[in-house]
């Protein structure tokens, strides 16, 4: 689920917390199917339409010819196609030369510095400085639970660009507890378990929790479960807005699944203090080539294991080291296919 204050960007939120490694609004390899491979895969809907329909707008397809193919709402279409639009924008701009009246339509839209960051070939690093130097930073809203009949005090939030936001004074040190995101296949309740359970711990410690996560199925989007909820895409840009405006004494990454623990590097190398163990360490643990060396080195027993690069390298590894084996990928805690 995503929260924002216009279409485009709640789309992007949406994308975004998927966690399907979309760059931006391009899925990869959509834009080598040919337009009449697409024709067909639009009229014969799956979960990748949408990013058949904007490809498709990419092309100078109509929106009426879509329409009339798809029986997707005009209303919607017309917003697809701004996106398209702001996103050309930005790919024909440069860092020296962006307007901040075009930077800010590019982070209202819902393009995150990274995404920028490729479309103008420079650094997502760049891309955040330029934009705070000129005072464009998002600021975060309380969402209103009594629709306006009452005055909502429920600590729940959501970012946006461009309006006053909502305060959040703090009434202790705070820790940031990243959750875990959409639950599916590979990555399960377990993990929300943990988070809720490190809201409590927290608690108990004297501290201000703080959860930032974007399913409302779990206990930890509960506004009940830590003191402020942030209901917000889990990515590096969206965690660190939310570590920077709360002031967070430390953030605990690794209760969250891979979802948690891939942001460890980006974060690091942000600045934002962490609780627990470090990239490298991280690192050390999922890589199994170094998991192997670690345990070596410390003379703990474990079964033959090696990595295999591609396929022909697992199929000559795996006859190496004896039948059966099992296969699996390195930086996945839950698994992935």
């Amino acid at each position: 689920m995503a929260i924002e204050r216009s279409l485009e960007a709640a789309l992007q939120k949406g994308v975004r917390s998927l966690e399907i490694r979309v760059d931006g609004l391009k899925l990869h390899g959509v834009s080598h199917i040919d337009t009449a491979q697409l024709y067909d895969l639009v009229e014969h809907a799956d979960d990748r339409r949408f990013f058949y329909v904007l490809e498709l707008l990419r092309r100078g397809v109509s929106a009426a010819h879509l329409q009339k193919m798809t029986g997707i709402d005009s209303f919607f279409l017309d917003h697809f196609i701004y996106l398209i639009e702001i996103e050309q924008q930005a790919e024909s701009a440069s860092l020296e030369t962006v307007s901040t009246e075009s930077l800010h339509t590019f982070k209202s839209a819902g393009f995150q510095d990274v995404w920028l960051a490729k479309a103008m070939n420079t650094t997502a690093e760049a891309i955040k400085e330029k934009r705070t130097e000129l005072g464009i930073i998002p600021s975060f809203h309380q969402v209103d639970t009594c629709a306006g009949e009452f005055l909502a005090e429920t600590p729940y939030f959501y970012s946006t660009w461009g309006t006053k936001g909502d305060s959040s004074d703090a009434s202790a040190p705070s820790v940031l507890i990243v959750g875990s995101g959409p639950i599916r296949i590979g990555q399960g309740i377990e993990f929300d378990y943990c988070s809720v359970n490190a809201a409590h711990a927290l608690k108990k410690l004297g501290y201000e929790t703080i959860m930032v996560n974007n399913n409302p199925e779990t206990v930890s989007t509960d506004y009940e479960t830590a003191d402020k909820l942030y209901f917000e895409p889990l990515t590096a840009e969206d965690v660190i807005h939310v570590a920077e405006r709360e002031d967070v004494k430390g953030v605990l990454l690794q209760l969250g699944g891979q979802t948690g623990v891939k942001l460890t590097e980006a974060l690091e190398a942000s600045g934002v203090p962490l609780f627990g163990a470090s990239f490298d360490v991280i690192d050390q643990l999922e890589d199994r080539s170094r998991f192997y060396e670690l345990l070596q080195s410390l003379n703990i027993p474990h079964i033959p294991g090696t990595t295999g690069m591609d396929e022909e390298d697992a199929i000559r590894k795996a006859e190496q080291i004896g039948y059966p084996v099992l296969l699996r990928p390195s930086y996945v805690i839950g698994g992935e296919g």
